[in-house]
């Protein structure tokens, strides 16, 4: 630069604009000042990148000094403009950068895209991870705490998979392999179960114990919903299995009846069976419930006493796992715990919902998979507060092993274990969503009805989201001051809904209703009948030949192949009635019938009024019309079960042909 337009270079920062004055002679300051008045109206605001920058930087310079056509790379005046450039570079595509986060389409950072989602109430979710049941053999009575870990034998090059308990047990020897029990009448325990007898008493099976059925095809899982009950029967000569005796008792040694020691297990009627097992069926009764993920052995500290506080804490280890009871990523939770000075602090999803005094946290998964724990402008830990966190590490769909791969663990902790396995295949193991998958969900669920306006929107909604549920009924109602939305429900096999069943279903239509709306939900009330038929047999035909086929046909069951039964469950809905004709369709269509006579038809809560002739009058008037009337708010329903008489009966009398 020469002498003459060398000059002093002042920096002046107000606010976000810097400029650049260049202080020489008055005259010239002011001949520079006027023109740079003049032209600030021109704008070019397409330049975003550094070669943009620096040849409007130029155009000005050449403007502004117009002696100046030295501009080599050791000029300082072409140093600062290339210094300029390179700034402007960078901010502006910081600014690019803010802007697209603002936008679904372009936002690249996962918190944005689920902060933007959650404004269309869509969550985005971070995975889950698999379950599975575990079998363990144990050598003697023992306890197993939680944490205990099993994982797939590892070769070379295979990844180590590592499931945990979640809860604490207690093993049982006698608990390895049990057998069911069955009298002589009945040798199999059928599909739709909801208890079962177990050979002998173990006292040590509890309320909310897991329970595995094996037969030679299949296998599956119950949670106990009550305490066993243990009971003796009393079993006739020809009653119990006298293989167990001693084999050298005469015939007159052997006693009139023993004392059978069984165990009544029940479950919940959402778990029936959904297979038959018998006498040569395995029962598992040291069944563990396990989860995918690691658990950091020591608790890690995120801030101790003398470091300041901060908002965010970032963990150590990446891929959190997410853990969900149901196996529904977009409900699972995270497996992160925070200790503030060895008090727990509660997770919660969105921090804006709480209040000031409210011990919680939240936590968020980048892009790199590293979990940020926040802490709202509520309360916070103190500036001298020690705060610490566990977690496990997941593996998402990896998890989702196949059966009988969990057989390694520790044997010389746990030297009480023979050996453990799992029958069945972990599953419900998901990956994290990806971006690209929730920027398209997210707005399709816009186009979802959500919401419920008429009865018809409730029923739709409610059945898909509670495919336990056969029918719903709806309807408004008011009473004086407020709308109320009456729900009558029939569960699917006439299962009786269970308490955890219902406070999700208030939760759901708590969602969807509109406001100015109440809600009350309740079951049905099943309307059992008595029938009693006399079935007479062509010539040359038995009662056994048509009896298994005219007791399923009239039954409430349902085969392999999806046939079912006339009185099956599925087969009512609310108000449908039974009609004579369809009755004696299905049976003079067995072949070996040749007709048939209904002798009872009514409700079992009709009572008994006779006729002058002596016949029932309530069979008599429905004969007459046809049918046995049902309310449009009642469902039919007819088990056929001795132990419940209430559920409805059908009797068949066979009566075979003499000629």
């Amino acid at each position: 630069m020469s002498n003459k337009n060398n000059s002093d270079i002042k920096i002046n920062q107000s606010e976000n604009n810097v400029k650049v004055l260049l202080e020489s002679d008055p005259l010239e300051k002011s001949f520079h000042t006027s023109n740079f008045v003049e032209e600030n109206n021109s704008i070019d605001y397409m330049a975003k990148d550094y070669e943009s920058f620096k040849t409007l930087l130029l155009q000005l310079a050449s403007k502004k000094f117009p002696d100046w056509h030295e501009k080599t790379e050791a000029d300082i005046r072409m140093v600062l403009i290339d210094l300029f450039s390179y700034v402007a570079d960078e901010l502006s595509y910081y600014q690019d950068r803010i802007a697209n986060e603002a936008f679904l389409r372009t936002a690249r950072k996962r918190d944005s895209v689920s902060s933007l989602l959650s404004l269309i109430d869509y969550r985005l979710h971070n995975g889950c991870s698999a379950q599975t049941f575990l079998n363990i053999t144990v050598n003697e009575i023992s306890f197993l705490p939680k944490g205990f870990q099993v994982s797939n034998k590892t070769l070379s090059g295979h990844q180590k998979i590592v499931f945990e308990t979640d809860r604490d047990y207690s093993l049982y020897p006698s608990q390895n392999k049990i057998k069911l029990f069955f009298d002589v009448k009945k040798n199999k325990l059928e599909k739709g179960s909801t208890s079962a007898l177990l050979l002998n008493h173990f006292s040590g099976l509890k309320k909310d114990d897991y329970i595995m059925f094996q037969n030679s095809e299949n296998c599956e899982v119950i949670c106990l919903d009550d305490e066993p009950e243990l009971i003796e029967l009393s079993l006739s000569k020809n009653e119990f299995d006298r293989s167990d005796l001693d084999s050298t008792l005469s015939q007159n040694e052997i006693p009139k009846s023993i004392k059978q020691p069984v165990t009544k297990i029940s479950w919940s009627r959402n778990d029936y069976l959904r297979n038959n097992y018998d006498v040569n069926s395995t029962i598992y009764a040291n069944i563990l419930k396990i989860t995918q993920g690691q658990t950091n052995e020591k608790s890690e500290i995120l801030k101790s006493g003398s470091n300041p506080s901060q908002k965010h804490y970032k963990l150590k280890q990446n891929s959190i796992a997410f853990v969900s009871d149901s196996l529904t990523p977009y409900l699972a939770k995270s497996t992160v715990q925070v200790w503030v000075d060895g008090k727990p602090w509660k997770e919660v999803y969105r921090l804006r919902e709480m209040n000031s005094f409210d011990e919680c946290y939240r936590i968020s998964i980048d892009d790199e998979d590293s979990c940020l724990i926040t802490f709202g402008d509520g309360k916070q830990p103190f500036p001298w507060s020690t705060i610490t966190a566990r977690y496990k590490i997941g593996m998402g769909r990896k998890g989702n092993v196949g059966s009988k791969i969990l057989t390694e663990f520790d044997s010389k902790k746990f030297p009480f274990i023979k050996n453990v396995t799992n029958l069945l295949p972990a599953k419900g193991g998901v990956d994290k969503q990806s971006l690209e998958d929730a920027k398209i969900r997210g707005p399709k669920t816009l186009k979802i009805q959500e919401r419920a306006v008429t009865p018809e929107d409730y029923s739709k909604l409610i059945k898909k989201q509670f495919p336990i549920i056969s029918q719903i009924q709806t309807r408004f109602s008011h009473n004086g001051g407020w709308n109320t939305l009456e729900i009558l429900l029939d569960m699917k096999n006439n299962i009786e809904p269970d308490k955890r069943i219902l406070k999700e279903l208030k939760i759901f239509i708590d969602k969807i209703r509109m406001i100015g709306y109440d809600a009350k939900i309740s079951l049905t009330e099943y309307i059992s009948p008595e029938i009693e038929i006399s079935i007479f047999l062509e010539k040359n035909f038995i009662k056994t030949e048509v009896e298994s086929k005219l007791n399923f046909l009239l039954g409430d069951k349902e085969d392999e192949t999806g046939n079912r039964g006339f009185f099956h469950p599925e087969n009512f809905s609310f108000g449908d009635s039974i009609y004579i004709s369809k009755l004696y369709d299905v049976i003079e269509n067995i072949h070996g019938v040749d007709y048939a006579i209904i002798n009872k038809f009514k409700i079992s809560t009709s009572p008994y009024i006779p006729t002058e002739d002596g016949k029932d009058e309530a069979t008599i008037r429905n004969l007459k019309r046809g049918f046995i009337p049902v309310n449009e708010r009642n469902v039919l329903r007819l088990d056929n079960n001795p132990l419940y008489p209430e559920h409805g009966s059908l009797v068949l009398n066979f009566v075979e042909s003499r000629s």
